[in-house]
């Protein structure tokens, strides 16, 4: 899996090198694991300890241009009724809205997750990786019967939990190839 991450980090820095000097340097691993299990996060958490070894999230204060491309390339996503409903009240008429996904501290993520467990009892089971500075983040499930699928969570949404992939690894490779597009 590691060698996906530096083909990851390759294909993110060659779309979008204002990230580069933004990602965190890695985090030991037993420091991943102790926070984890401090913070009573246990189950299949292979790959948060791989991805956070690696990097610990992106420091976005202060950098809008890496922020703004995202560690994802921009999604557009449909707009619920009510937000659509919100926008014309203020003259704006559209259907779609733009959104960028950035990778996450572990702290934070962390307490993301905590955050999790006081909103859905269904959602404990997922680890958030990537954030889109609002209300949608991209998890990992860490429940071992899940074997470490991902999956969108939109907490503001009709359908709050969205399948995306069923592995971390079939994610990780779309992200490769969607990076690698620009």
């Amino acid at each position: 899996m590691i060698e996906l991450i530096h083909q990851l980090e390759a294909a993110v820095l060659a779309r979008n090198p204002h990230l580069a000097g933004r990602l965190k340097p890695g985090l030991p691993v037993e420091q991943i694991k102790k926070d984890l299990k401090h913070a009573g996060i246990v189950g299949a958490i292979a790959p948060i300890i791989e991805l956070y070894s690696w990097r610990n999230g992106t420091l976005l204060q202060g950098e809008s241009e890496a922020a703004d491309t995202g560690f994802i390339p921009h999604q557009a996503v449909q707009l619920s009724e009510s937000i659509k409903q919100h926008l014309l009240l203020l003259g704006i008429k559209r259907d779609t809205d733009f959104r960028v996904y950035n990778f996450i501290e572990l702290e934070m993520a962390i307490l993301h997750k905590r955050g999790y467990k006081k909103s859905s009892q269904f959602l404990e089971r997922y680890f958030p990786i990537l954030w889109d500075g609002s209300t949608s983040w991209v998890a990992v499930d860490i429940e071992p019967s899940g074997h470490n699928r991902v999956v969108v969570i939109q907490q503001r949404d009709a359908q709050p939990l969205r399948e995306g992939y069923d592995s971390f690894e079939e994610f990780l490779k779309d992200l490769i190839l969607a990076n690698k597009k620009k």
